[in-house]
């Protein structure tokens, strides 16, 4: 059985996310409801596979290899994924 992971948004990254699906409001906000949907869809499928996305390029050139980049075009979810240790000792 795969683990699940935990998404969590920053504060940050919440508040850039309100500030695209309002700008595309103003034009449509049938499409912006629909742009947030599949935002929020494609960002939980990281519970399953957090490994998803590939390793942000301009960051991997500059040995930083802990963060990822999951691309909605013309945007990207940049995340890196945390392995905390359980007090049994098992990673998740």
């Amino acid at each position: 059985m795969k683990k699940a992971y935990e998404v969590r948004w920053s504060e940050t990254s919440e508040k850039d996310l309100i500030s695209i699906i309002e700008y595309i409001a103003q034009d449509s906000p049938s499409i912006a409801y629909e742009k947030f949907k599949e935002i929020k869809r494609k960002a939980s499928c990281l519970q399953s596979f957090p490994d998803r996305g590939r390793i942000v390029p301009e960051l991997q050139e500059q040995g930083i290899i802990q963060y990822r980049e999951l691309v909605i075009a013309p945007w990207r979810i940049i995340y890196r994924i945390l392995r905390i240790m359980m007090q049994s000792g098992h990673r998740i």
